[in-house]
């Protein structure tokens, strides 16, 4: 007991005098921009242009744990231990997911026209465009309150967008129709609301991946190779703010695997990170393309979400959601009798 307590003593004072602690993130390759690094778990800190993140004293302590993501690479993580709080510097290493063959490594002199000249320009709906079509997906979502009890809302959902009066087709909020077990209680109502914000979240990286400047922000592009008949680019937008959210600052990283022969968007990793730190996006979504063939968009490819998994954090919140077996289907399609239908609601402020 006493040789317990003088190895807890021994750690705690050599942090006393740490005032930040200094935490590098690097691939193997180079110092990765923007990761963002958490404690516990809970995200604490963004990487400047060097790759490093300073964590205020104060914001961590001996025997907590750091850990570090970055889209396309394996996660690192380390326990801040005696040694680490008297140097007052950690680096956390993750590895890569991909490698360039010695002939990719030469056509990196040119990103942005390697991307050009085989990425096609996409659109990315739910219901197509002036309510032509509506998704239908098997929907999960879930949540753990303060007393740690878990709340979960699962089914079939059927988007009515077009339903909404007056249309405003600029409202990105969708109308849901869900067949769930009983009971429905309050709980499941805020479950189908972030089942809605899914739905939004899943639209986004398909737009911001082909975007070169984002709110007036240029974005940072790279090549990361070829798998599975893809070519996989990475993009990041330095903090943005988008109109969407309010005053809220963003970080935006995306992988995106390109079809190598129709040069369609097949799928992405995507992350979305307030400057605050009160809200993280993480989301894995295939898409498979829809010509749509109403309004003015008539002709033009959308990528449609076939599977999604998602998990966000909101003021301290987890949430966790997926979507699968999705489908186009007909606006004419009537909801049967006992099909619950949830109206529209605006966001909790």
């Amino acid at each position: 007991m006493r040789l317990r307590l003088l190895a807890v003593w021994m750690l705690t004072t050599g942090t006393a005098a740490a005032q930040n602690l200094k935490v590098t993130v690097r691939s193997d390759r180079q110092p990765l921009v923007y990761a963002c690094v958490y404690v516990n778990g809970k995200a604490a800190a963004i990487t400047d242009t060097l790759g490093i993140a300073l964590l205020p004293e104060g914001e961590w302590e001996a025997g907590d744990t750091l850990s570090a993501s970055y889209v396309g690479t394996m996660p690192d993580r380390q326990v801040i231990d005696g040694r680490i709080g008297r140097s007052g510097e950690c680096e956390l290493v993750l590895q890569e997911m991909y490698t360039l063959t010695a002939e990719e490594v030469t056509v990196k002199a040119d990103i942005e026209k390697l991307f050009r000249k085989n990425v096609r320009e996409v659109s990315a709906c739910i219901d197509g465009l002036w309510g032509e079509a509506r998704l239908e997906a098997y929907a999960t979502m879930e949540f753990a309150d303060a007393d740690s009890s878990r709340h979960r809302v699962e089914g079939w959902i059927t988007t009515h967008r077009n339903e909404v009066s007056p249309r405003n087709y600029n409202d990105y909020n969708y109308r849901l129709t869900i067949k769930a077990r009983p009971p429905f209680d309050s709980m499941q109502t805020e479950l189908l609301r972030e089942i809605n914000d899914l739905l939004r979240w899943t639209t986004a990286p398909a737009h911001h991946f082909q975007e070169r400047d984002l709110q007036g922000v240029t974005r940072q592009i790279g090549y990361l190779g070829k798998r599975d008949g893809c070519r996989i680019f990475r993009i990041t937008f330095p903090t943005i703010r988008l109109w969407w959210l309010s005053e809220a600052s963003l970080f935006i990283r995306i992988v995106a695997r390109i079809d190598e022969r129709t040069k369609l968007l097949r799928s992405v990793e995507s992350e979305y990170l307030s400057a605050d730190m009160e809200l993280s996006v993480k989301l894995r979504a295939d898409y498979v393309p829809y010509r749509l063939s109403a309004g003015w968009g008539t002709g033009r490819i959308c990528m449609v979400p076939l599977t999604v998994d998602y998990r966000a954090s909101r003021n301290g919140r987890l949430m966790e959601g997926t979507l699968s077996r999705s489908r186009f289907v007909s606006p004419k399609r009537i909801r049967k009798p006992e099909d619950l239908y949830v109206p529209y609601m605006p966001q909790a402020k």
